[in-house]
């Protein structure tokens, strides 16, 4: 959660994309568990609209910071599954 602290609540920027680099700080932290739990959650609640070419690039940069290993197994199965789907389809 310290990716958002420094942030009021109301400044403009994208709430997912705050979430997005709350799981990569977790990643980073070698927490994959959280950080593919906060990444999944959060794609999966986007409104459509909102997933943005740059969200999911985000949500790549997660799954691509997970611990050696993790990259490739169930840790990050599910984000990469809803990575795939088309927007409005989770």
């Amino acid at each position: 959660m310290e990716a958002s602290r420094p942030y009021p609540a109301r400044t403009g920027i994208d709430p997912a994309l705050l979430s997005l680099e709350t799981a990569l700080c977790l990643a980073h932290d070698r927490n994959p568990t959280e950080a593919r739990q906060l990444a999944a959650t959060k794609m999966v609640r986007i409104a459509p609209e909102q997933r943005t070419p740059i969200v999911e690039e985000r949500a790549r940069e997660v799954i691509g910071a997970l611990p050696s290993g993790a990259a490739s197994g169930p840790t990050v199965r599910e984000p990469r599954e809803i990575l795939a789907l088309p927007p409005g389809r989770m």
